[in-house]
């Protein structure tokens, strides 16, 4: 141990060297230490029919097809309404299983899905509270549909109209004939079917709008 040193004293490099060394590795771990740790949510197993892990093959057919498409969160969800089975995030599917970008109706439960079911998956906390969160929007948000897939009965359908189903799939395919098209506000099964539930009803523009998820200017010119 030095006791005392003078300006002129030097360093060799032999003890330099070292405490180079050291001091650089000092900084280095510095570095990488955080700022703040980061918390990874909780995985939970979830007993709930899943499906759609492969995304090479379509969910529905369990075929691999040149042209498919990833599931939305939207179909995502109005499928496990209907089904009780909730698809994997990003599954995929066949386009000619989609309708105004949901399943088709025909897909009713787990047994309609040629793709592998298992009876439970592992979700985040995460996961699971954005399932909850969309489940609750898609339930406020719950109007007439009379686009397929729809949440209508044949009994709803004669009762709102005074048209059994599939005598107002005929009125929309003599629409259609016309050259009639759909537009971003609604689709043309909407139209002919506010038009219907007007005349059946004799309901104000507010009111339809209400039931439509529309305001009185959207329905007005019926």
């Amino acid at each position: 141990m030095i006791d005392h040193f003078s300006p002129n004293d030097s360093i060799c490099n032999k003890c330099k060297l070292p405490f180079y060394k050291k001091n650089k590795c000092a900084g280095k771990d510095k570095q990488k230490q955080p700022d703040h740790v980061q918390t990874q949510s909780p995985t939970l197993t979830i007993n709930v029919q899943t499906s759609g892990k492969c995304h090479s093959k379509g969910v529905v057919c369990n075929k691999q097809e040149r042209f498919m498409s990833v599931v939305s969160e939207k179909a995502r969800i109005d499928f496990f309404k209907r089904t009780g089975v909730l698809l994997q995030k990003k599954a995929r599917t066949c386009q000619t299983h989609l309708t105004n970008g949901l399943l088709k109706m025909a897909v009713t439960d787990a047994t309609a899905l040629k793709a592998k079911v298992s009876t439970s998956m592992r979700m985040s906390g995460r996961e699971v509270s954005e399932i909850l969160r969309n489940l609750t929007q898609s339930n406020e948000k719950s109007k007439l549909v009379f686009d397929h897939p729809g949440n209508l009965s044949s009994d709803d359908y004669l009762n709102l109209t005074g048209l059994t189903e599939s005598q107002f799939d005929d009125m929309v395919g003599h629409a259609e004939t016309e050259d009639i098209r759909n537009t971003r506000v609604r689709s043309l099964r909407t139209c002919i079917a506010i038009l219907m539930v007007k005349l059946r009803t004799g309901l104000g523009n507010t009111v339809l709008g209400s039931l439509f998820s529309m305001n009185r200017f959207q329905v007005y010119i019926f």
